[in-house]
């Protein structure tokens, strides 16, 4: 049998960096990744429309679901929010980390993202991920198929490959990808004339 030869965009898929970057990770309209931390004192914002489907899905889970108690129903209520509201202000006064950083091994055909342990344990096949480059770009709007989900103690991590990229985003991220990894070449040739 005689395979076809790789093509140039297929070999360069082989290349591959370690980095942190902020991500977020959607499906169909929620936002799945980062959840948001609500506390009685968080201020939020959201759409409205948003606000009124989450409310009305809220309320039929609780009805499908037969709760009866008004502390049931707004449990549900805030589950089916939180992944609405587009913006939280913690009341704390207190800085957080932005959550969206993660570790991640990204290549031009995929992205492994190392979140938390205990995230995404439900989640489907197609997402749609926004990805914030360290390149002075806009964030990349990229949809993915899910290719594994592995939980561990220690993470949960989501294997992803590109589908439907076209030529300029796979040239950002070819760029970005050599940036990376040149940066590092020098970060690494810096620390071993330093010992010597």
């Amino acid at each position: 049998m005689v395979f076809p030869e790789m093509t140039d965009m297929e070999k360069r898929q082989h290349f591959r960096v370690s980095d942190f970057i902020r991500v977020e990770i959607h499906e169909r309209d929620r936002q799945r990744f980062p959840r948001c931390e609500i506390t009685e004192s968080s201020r939020v914002r959201a759409r409205h429309g948003d606000i009124l489907d989450a409310v009305m899905e809220a309320l039929r889970q609780a009805r499908d679901e037969q709760c009866l108690t008004a502390r049931e129903i707004r449990e549900r209520l805030s589950e089916h929010l939180t992944e609405r509201y587009a913006v939280v202000e913690h009341g704390d006064g207190q800085q957080h980390a932005d959550p969206r950083r993660r570790p991640v091994s990204l290549s031009e055909g995929g992205i492994c993202i190392e979140l938390p342990p205990g995230s995404l344990q439900r989640v489907g096949h197609f997402l749609q991920l926004l990805l914030y480059l360290e390149d002075g770009g806009k964030p990349m709007r990229l949809s993915a198929s899910r290719v594994g989900l592995e939980a561990t103690d220690e993470a949960t991590r989501l294997r992803l490959k590109f589908v439907n990229l076209d030529e300029v985003d796979r040239r950002r991220l070819f760029r970005y990808i050599l940036q990376q990894q040149a940066r590092k070449v020098r970060t690494a040739e810096a620390g071993l004339a330093r010992q010597a």
